[in-house]
C-alpha cells in the first residue's frame, strides 16, 4: 500500500479500500462541509443496493459516508431546498469524454475566470467525469440554471451530454467510492490534463469559488447592464445581492459613431483588437446592433 503524508491516495486491492482511519475522517470531514452544508440541505438521500438505487427519507450520515468511502453501497446526496453550496457538471459523453470535459474546463476558466485550482474532476467510476465547483454560498435554483444553459451552449453539447446536478430532486453520487455496477474507483483526477490525482489535493483547504464573483460573470455573459443593488433571484429569505456591482460593470456611454468604427476594426482583424475585452466587446457589439434596429424601424 502506498503511505505518505505527502500524497495520500486512495487504493484498491482485490476490491477492498485500502484507508487508514485518519484518512476516513479526513474524507468524511470533507464532503460533510462541501457536500451537506447545515443550512441548506434536504433530508434525504440515495444508496445503491444489489438491483441499483433506492430513495431513502433520511438525512446521510457518517456511517453512510465511511460505507461509501470504503468499497460498499454507493451515497447519492441532493441539493438544497432552494439552491446549492456545489455544481456539478456530469459529462456523460461515452467515448468523447475526456475531449468534452477538457473543452467544459477550459469554458469555465476562460469565460468566467475560474482558476482551475478551483475546478474538482472526479471519474464518474463509469465512463465520464464529474466536474465540480465548490462555492463559499448557496446558488439559487434559477441562477443555477442559467448558468448551466450559457456553459452548455459554449461547449456546443447538450442536456443529454452533460447534465447538471445536483437539484431538490436530482441527486448526484458522491466522489471516492466503488461504483457499485462497474468496481470502477471514482477518484480525483488533475482538471489539468484528467490523470489520477493524490487525494490530499480535496483534503487540504480548498479555494471556494465567490459566488457574488461567479453570478457577475455569468450577468455580463448575458449581456445585462446591472444597476447598484439589484438582485439575481426575488426569493425573499436567500436573495443574492450584487452589493457594488456599479464599480465593476462598464456604464460608460458611446457615440454610434464610435461603435461602428469599433465594431469595423474588430471585424478587419477578426479578432480582438485589445487582449482581455472580449466580454466588453461582446456588450458594445450588442448596443451597437440594437442601435441599428432602432434605426431602422
Amino acid at each position: 500500500m502506498h503511505n505518505t503524508s505527502v500524497s495520500l491516495y486512495l487504493q484498491l486491492e482485490e476490491g477492498v479500500f485500502l484507508m487508514q482511519e485518519y484518512q476516513q475522517h479526513m474524507v468524511l470531514e470533507s464532503i460533510k462541509d462541501l457536500y451537506l452544508p447545515k443550512e441548506n440541505y434536504v433530508k434525504k438521500k440515495i444508496v445503491t443496493n444489489k438491483k441499483g438505487w433506492i430513495h431513502k427519507r433520511s438525512a446521510p450520515t457518517d456511517k453512510d459516508i465511511i460505507t461509501h468511502i470504503s468499497g460498499g453501497n454507493n451515497l447519492g446526496v441532493f441539493g438544497g431546498a432552494t439552491g446549492t453550496k456545489f455544481i456539478v457538471f456530469d459529462v456523460d459523453a461515452r467515448e468523447r469524454a475526456k475531449d468534452v470535459t477538457m473543452k467544459l474546463i477550459d469554458a469555465l476558466e476562460s469565460e468566467y475566470g475560474i482558476n482551475r485550482s478551483r475546478i474538482f474532476v472526479f471519474n464518474s467510476g463509469g465512463k465520464g467525469y464529474h466536474v465540480t465547483l465548490y462555492l463559499d454560498n448557496i446558488i439559487m435554483y434559477d441562477d443555477l440554471q442559467l448558468f448551466y444553459k450559457q456553459v452548455i451552449a459554449m461547449v456546443g453539447e447538450n442536456k443529454n451530454v452533460i447534465e447538471l446536478r445536483p437539484t431538490e430532486k436530482q441527486a448526484v453520487k458522491l466522489p471516492f467510492c466503488s461504483h457499485y455496477k462497474t468496481g470502477n474507483y471514482a477518484g480525483i483526477v488533475s482538471p489539468l490534463d484528467l490523470s489520477n490525482s493524490p487525494i490530499d489535493e480535496f483534503l487540504f483547504p480548498l479555494k471556494q469559488i465567490v459566488l457574488n464573483d461567479l453570478l457577475k460573470r455569468v450577468a455580463e455573459q448575458e449581456g445585462l447592464i446591472i444597476e447598484r443593488g439589484k438582485k439575481l433571484t426575488f426569493d425573499k429569505e436567500n436573495a443574492v445581492f450584487l452589493d457594488n456591482v456599479s464599480t465593476n460593470v462598464n456604464l460608460d456611454v458611446y457615440s454610434l459613431d464610435d461603435l461602428a468604427k469599433e465594431m469595423k476594426q474588430v471585424r478587419d482583424a477578426n479578432s480582438l483588437i485589445y487582449k482581455y475585452t472580449r466580454h466588453n466587446t461582446t456588450l458594445k457589439l450588442a448596443t451597437y446592433l440594437k442601435c441599428i434596429e432602432k434605426m431602422d424601424r
